[in-house]
């Protein structure tokens, strides 16, 4: 089994909802994941990865006021949990300034 699969199969086991809520995100069914993490009970999406995937779905969706705001709960959750940000482990998710096109 390569470590792709372990891991996988680890986080599987651990969390159903986040496996099943990251296998429709993976599959591009984004309306899915908002219907499935939305109809969850709100102390479930304080996980920072459950509502990192709920706030990525709404963006797709074109919700974008909703998607940051998931995605900024995301964040805070997970530094309250003493995990690096994306943008503390330098792969910010916005592209530097002069990468930017006008």
């Amino acid at each position: 089994m390569s470590k792709d699969q372990t891991r996988d199969q680890r986080l599987a086991e651990a969390s159903p909802v986040i496996a099943k809520a990251r296998a429709l995100a993976a599959a591009g069914h984004h309306a899915a994941v908002v219907e499935f993490l939305g109809t969850r009970d709100q102390s479930e999406l304080a996980d920072p990865t459950l509502a990192l995937l709920y706030g990525i779905a709404q963006t797709r969706l074109g919700r974008h006021e909703q998607g940051l705001q998931w995605i900024d709960q995301a964040l805070a959750a997970a530094r309250q949990r003493g995990a690096r940000s994306p943008s503390s482990a330098g792969t910010s998710p916005k592209p530097p300034i002069s990468a930017r096109r006008p």
